[in-house]
């Protein structure tokens, strides 16, 4: 009776593969209320606690695995560590791909810190002490953790693949070809020492998707 998707990425691609979709609705996840911008002082306390205070903090969030093409990182870090002083390269999470992405970062001289999984309570604390969040993901539906990431005060790039460039814009988003670790290191380190004020979709909220989605259960109830 009808369909829902969380990115009208995810819709346009189930178009292409089955053709039309019964009444479809885009619904938006959205953050957690744990996910906000600390006070100025909660964040620099915690940047003293992790030894990064008076650095910039660059990050990937997410499985270690080949869809998120997080072989891509120590390609991009190392061209950041080229243009910028003072930062500090932050991967959080765990998979197959954990101890080849060391190897290459030791090969590349890059100082990545491996944080490994993380409970999601200590999410946010880390999220704060971050200034641009990466996801150079090959596919992604909607990418929740850069939602998570600009809801907490930091800047956020990624890949032009599927709802990525719904959450963080279309500048911010980059094809995965040949240029993609000069353009979108070069739009790091500008998101670095520039203020770029990203702000996220109001359709973001799980209020506002709860109702729609009630609303939408309704009327298929009802005939």
């Amino acid at each position: 009776n009808g369909n829902i998707f969380v990115s009208q990425s995810l819709y346009q691609t189930c178009q292409k593969v089955f053709g039309k979709c019964p009444n479809p609705k885009v619904l938006y996840n959205a953050a957690d209320n744990a996910f906000y911008k600390y006070p100025e002082a909660q964040r620099i306390a915690l940047r003293e606690k992790w030894g990064v205070y008076r650095q910039k903090v660059v990050a990937y969030v997410g499985n270690l695995e080949t869809v998120k093409n997080v072989m891509r990182l120590p390609g991009v870090f190392q061209a950041i560590q080229s243009k910028q002083k003072n930062v500090s390269f932050w991967t959080i999470g765990d998979g197959t791909l954990r101890s080849k992405l060391e190897q290459e970062m030791k090969t590349r001289n890059v100082r990545c810190t491996f944080w490994g999984n993380k409970q999601p309570e200590s999410m946010p604390d880390l999220m704060n002490c971050i200034d641009v969040l990466i996801l150079p993901s090959m596919n992604e539906s909607f990418g929740m953790v850069l939602v998570e990431a600009i809801a907490c005060g930091a800047n956020a790039v990624g890949s032009n693949r599927g709802g990525i460039p719904e959450v963080i814009g279309e500048n911010n988003s980059f094809e995965l070809d040949d240029t993609f670790v000069e353009k979108i290191s070069d739009r790091i380190v500008y998101m670095l020492n520039t203020c770029v004020n990203q702000s996220l979709n109001p359709d973001f909220d799980w209020q506002k998707t709860a109702v729609k989605e009630a609303n939408f259960f309704t009327v298929i109830i009802n005939g």
